[in-house]
């Protein structure tokens, strides 16, 4: 398995290097200069036609938006514990704090 997360401070992707640094999996992470405007340059746009950030590159395939990144992770990783059981009330807790931090990241 290999990473690479695009993450730029300010853009939601706080939640997702966080859940890669517990997963203590090998990442490459690489700053995007959003100030500089990198997200709307050709080599990032094909990799995210959105220009949104972050962006995780997954075995060559990016990947976008910090809730399904944090779920794609947990479910790669189902022994790490970060993901509670389908159909639990846990569950629905960790979705929701999903959400929280996805929206609340700075």
């Amino acid at each position: 398995m290999s990473y690479t997360l695009f993450y730029a401070p300010g853009a939601a992707s706080m939640a997702v290097h966080w859940m890669l640094i517990e997963l203590d999996v090998p990442f490459e992470a690489v700053l995007v200069d959003i100030d500089g405007n990198q997200q709307r340059n050709q080599d990032y746009l094909r990799l995210n036609p959105t220009g949104r950030v972050p962006t995780l590159v997954v075995d060559d395939t990016p990947y976008g938006e910090s809730v399904a990144l944090m779920m794609l992770l947990a479910e790669r990783h189902p022994g790490s514990g970060l993901l509670p059981e389908p159909e639990t009330a846990q569950r629905v807790e960790w979705l929701q704090y999903c959400q929280y931090i996805d929206a609340s990241d700075a």
